[in-house]
């Protein structure tokens, strides 16, 4: 199956099966897939929603809606709200409840809206096809579809010449007549052909890009499309969620508040410890402090008794793990970091195997007598709980704004109770804020005392019918005692901040794309360094709404543009759009996404990324990498993998083209010049096969170059072989054809070996054809070897010239050895010398060992045509070899001057363009200097302006 089909069978998997559906006043549980708009459906704690509802009764219902969002807090449902919002978002419908989301805690009655396809199930399931039926080749494939074409036009247009240029040689005697004579320089054409081709290419990229993907899921990125391994290494954007990718995904508490002794200040403390690791710190907080805060205390009692989540092992009792909502299992790790504090009760002797002892400590000092839940109007719960005297109090949490307008007093460090006074009120507001901008979700404390006598000593049955009326809750409510506050945050990972970092260095823009509010993200996004200096404005931070509002594209095009790089409140239609907008703007754009939400934008992007931990079958599928510990850190060392990659394909395309090239030449000449055959085919199949296709792929394993990650993203249009490259290619590759094609001649002209073979004239080697009628003269050819050449002086330039094609096939394998220690690197091998890629120094070994295999075996040496070489022999064969490195070496200066050239240029480019912005805007420096201090200027200019800037203001 194609993945978008198998991403649509994940949607579908889903879908509630069942329902129950209120019908003629009868209850009745039926398929799903027989629900009509207009019916009731009737929900509770565990259920997954059916179709899209909206509700109209609720009882403490809380909602899973992280498909549709991405973001894992549960929402609470409001009938009595009607959405008048234009767009509205989904996190924005607190009156409506989606297709596949699961009720948590509750029970709810709904109107079905909409089914099928009409649902927002539905049209995620319509992106996904849409966007599978938009798969793009990749920039690799592109680029070698160009140049395979390429090739074959150029192949086929040498060998036509090759062939044409000999037709006078057509009639050579030796041949006997016209039509054997167009055959054998045919041969010789197809020859060519073999030569020029590079029968390796396709196995050793596949080889390499396997040989990727096993590196990198070692770094646990998982590729599940081979050919997108390469196109990381020119992503330009990557478009993050924030939620479990740029942070932990573990809401944690991060500073905990309360009112000191003197009742005016507000004392905070650091928490240390991220997610469920119990054994944090709570910073300045000593055993004594501890123990004389009794406002701490009901905090921690609070913490635990309030609160309806818990902690628990997973399947393989490794890992701590939640069990109800995020926020509540923080506050139950914060109460088990605060035991430490309590002396008395660290000397009490612990359960084995209990998780929360000091929770449950609470819990059996005072025991929970009845609960008011959590509702969306007053955000707050509280609990009645019966202390050891026998007398109830009500305990609270909630949004702290809401908890602080039921109290009329306050508890400080030393347990007094104060009045909350407007003043005080204030500054505690104003605290809470300032946590609120570095993206904490502050949740505040209190205790009621003194209860009315119906409520001071009521047991559960007694409060029954109270806890379901919410219309009472204010009685008992109001005139509270404010404890104190915590910050609770989902931290940012360690490494994120390192590797966004990484990314403007190597040129790569990174876009923030969450569900959250646009306050949280900002917040985290300063934090992380996504957000620069200069884009540090509201202009560059939208919600879903006001990207909505931008209208047409190139509103949202310019908005891009400009530096637009934190995205809160979207929904998939919104990812869909900013992947469309930045593709046709020319980016390579990677998406991360977790949700059944994101699946139709991780499809529809270059590079889709998938959480392996926290992320949906349906992203899975429709991704092409999946991070198996879902950091952001992980995309970054894939980018790196993928630039890597992406050179070594560059090696060893310009080593196996380079060495091809050799042999055209050779075998072009040979033609060109009527030389005997130089190389069989059968040579060349082995040079192209076996002798190349080993270094080739070793070098699949070179290291990444040291800036690989301080470099711009290549364009996706650039060219395998662009105009320097193709000088490089020619030159290597016309000494590797001269080379093969000297030591050919040498031998016939100038060697003296142990064989006694007869030297020849250049005119007799360049009209050898003409050999037939050499045989009335005996003396031209002395007998060598088996070979009778007196009676038969043209067997010279057949069987004789075995020792003469072996010396060139050994010298284009030798050349072709030193050509792939050249491909190492486009740095020198005095600077990155072999043994960095221990690989390559056995792939050359391999290939000699083979060589010499069919060099002095005697059935290979038949089989092959080749014959043993003296030592005299292979001292030539190196004089003939060895300047490869140093015309390589003399290339690779050059190229480097080039690129340093150009990169000069391109930097006074834009400093002569930063220079003209400020030409432009010197009275907006005046009005707001800090926006220009991302600018890299001389002091000097920069005085010039501020004085041009000051006389304008006069």
């Amino acid at each position: 199956k194609m993945k978008s089909e198998k991403a649509l069978d994940e949607v579908m998997e889903l879908e509630a099966n069942k329902a129950h559906i209120l019908r003629e006043g009868k209850l009745e549980h039926i398929n799903a897939a027989e629900i009509v708009p207009g019916d009731v459906c009737v929900l509770k704690g565990g259920d997954i929603v059916p179709a899209d509802l909206r509700v109209v009764k609720v009882m403490a219902l809380r909602v899973n809606q992280s498909n549709f969002t991405g973001e894992p807090k549960e929402v609470a449902k409001n009938p009595n709200i009607l959405v008048t919002i234009p767009d509205a978002t989904n996190q924005d419908k607190i009156n409506l409840m989606f297709s596949s989301t699961e009720v948590t805690v509750g029970e709810t009655t709904g109107v079905v809206i909409a089914t099928g396809e009409l649902s927002q199930l539905g049209k995620i399931k319509k992106n996904i096809e849409e966007a599978g039926e938009a798969n793009k080749k990749t920039p690799l494939k592109i680029r070698l579809d160009e140049f395979g074409d390429l090739l074959s036009w150029i192949i086929m247009i040498i060998c036509a010449l090759a062939w044409l240029i000999n037709f006078r040689n057509f009639f050579d005697p030796i041949h006997g007549n016209f039509f054997r004579g167009a055959v054998y320089y045919f041969k010789i054409a197809v020859s060519l052909a073999v030569a020029a081709i590079p029968e390796g290419l396709p196995a050793v990229i596949t080889t390499c890009l396997a040989l990727a993907t096993t590196r990198m899921a070692k770094n646990n990125a998982i590729v599940r499309q081979l050919a997108s391994v390469e196109t990381l290494g020119c992503t330009t954007v990557i478009c993050s969620d924030k939620t479990g990718t740029l942070t932990i995904n573990k809401m944690t508490v991060v500073e905990l508040s309360y009112i000191e002794n003197d009742g005016r200040t507000i004392a905070s403390h650091v928490v240390s410890g991220e997610g469920l690791h119990l054994e944090g710190k709570v910073l300045e907080l000593t055993p004594q402090k501890y123990a004389d805060n009794y406002a701490l205390k009901d905090i921690a009692r609070i913490c635990s008794l309030c609160n309806d989540a818990r902690l628990i092992l997973s399947e393989g009792r490794h890992k701590l793990k939640i069990a109800g909502s995020a926020t509540e299992g923080a506050l139950r790790v914060l109460v088990e970091k605060l035991s430490s504090y309590d002396l008395e009760y660290q000397k009490k002797p612990k359960e084995e195997g209990i998780l929360e002892g000091y929770a449950r400590c609470f819990e059996r000092e005072t025991p929970l007598v009845s609960k008011l839940p959590f509702t969306q109007s007053r955000k707050l719960m509280s609990v009645f709980v019966k202390e050891q005297s026998g007398t109830n109090v009500l305990l609270l949490k909630g949004a702290p704004d809401m908890l602080l307008a039921r109290c009329t007093k306050v508890k400080t460090a030393n347990g007094e109770c104060i009045e909350l006074t407007p003043e005080l009120k204030s500054v505690i507001l104003s605290k809470i804020r300032s946590a609120s901008q570095k993206a904490y979700r502050c949740l505040g404390f209190a205790i009621k005392t003194n209860l009315r006598k119906e409520y001071e000593n009521a047991n559960e049955k007694d409060l029954e019918e109270f806890s379901g009326n919410e219309e009472k809750y204010g009685e008992v409510e109001n005139e509270a005692t404010f404890l104190g506050y915590v910050g609770i945050k989902d931290p940012p990972r360690a490494a994120v901040p390192d590797a966004i970092r990484k990314c403007k260095e190597a040129g790569i823009r990174v876009i923030m794309i969450t569900g959250d509010n646009k306050d949280t993200a900002v917040a985290i996004a300063r934090e992380l360094g996504i957000i620069d200096p200069q884009h540090d404005k509201s202009s560059s931070f939208l919600d879903g709404r006001e990207f909505d509002a931008l209208g047409d594209i190139a509103a949202k095009k310019k908005k891009l543009v400009d530096g637009a790089c934190v995205f809160s409140r979207v929904e998939p239609s919104h990812k869909q759009q900013l992947v469309a907008i930045l593709s046709q703007l020319g980016e390579i754009v990677a998406m991360t996404g977790d949700g059944v939400n994101d699946a139709p934008a991780i499809r529809q992007a270059h590079i889709g990324i998938s959480m392996g931990l926290s992320g949906t079958d349906v992203a899975k599928e429709a991704s092409k990498l999946v991070l198996a510990d879902d950091n952001f850190a992980t995309i970054v060392l894939a980018i790196e993998e993928g630039r890597g990659i992406y050179s070594n394909i560059k090696a060893f395309i310009r080593y196996l083209i380079s060495s091809n090239i050799g042999e055209v030449v050779a075998i072009f000449i040979t033609s060109a010049l009527g030389f005997p055959e130089v190389l069989s085919s059968v040579h060349l199949l082995w040079v192209n096969l076996v002798t190349d296709g080993l270094p080739a792929t070793a070098l699949g394993f070179n290291p990444p170059e040291p800036d690989a990650m301080k470099q711009k993203p290549r364009k996706s249009d650039e060219n395998l072989i662009g105009r320097w490259t193709l000088v490089r290619y020619f030159v290597i590759g016309t000494y590797v054809g001269l080379a093969t094609i000297a030591i050919f001649i040498h031998w016939f002209l100038f060697m003296h070996s142990e064989d006694g073979h007869t030297l020849i004239s250049w005119e007799q080697l360049t009209n050898w054809s003409e050999c037939p009628a050499w045989s009335a003269d005996k003396k031209v050819f002395k007998d060598f070897g088996d070979i009778q050449l007196q009676s038969d002086p043209c067997q010279y330039f057949v069987d004789g010239k075995v020792k003469a094609s072996t010396l060139s096939l050994t010298v284009l394998v030798v050349i072709e050895m030193f050509n792939a220690m050249n491909s190492l690197s486009e740095q020198s091998l005095f600077r990155l010398p072999l043994w960095k890629n221990p690989w390559l120094c056995l792939a050359i070994f391999s290939s000699m060992s083979l060589h010499f295999l069919i060099l002095y075996i005697p059935f290979f040496t038949k089989v092959f045509g080749v014959a043993a070489l003296t030592v005299t022999e292979w001292k030539w064969v190196l004089i003939y070899s060895a300047p490869i490195l140093l015309i390589d070496e003399i290339m690779k200066c050059i190229g480097s001057f080039v690129t340093n050239s150009q990169q000069a240029k391109d930097l006074m480019k834009c400093a002569e363009e930063e220079k003209a912005k400020i030409e432009q805007n010197k009275l907006s420096y005046l009005l707001n200097p800090v926006s220009y201090t991302h600018l890299t200027l001389p002091t000097s200019d920069l005085v010039q302006i501020s004085v041009v800037a000051l006389s304008l203001k006069n």
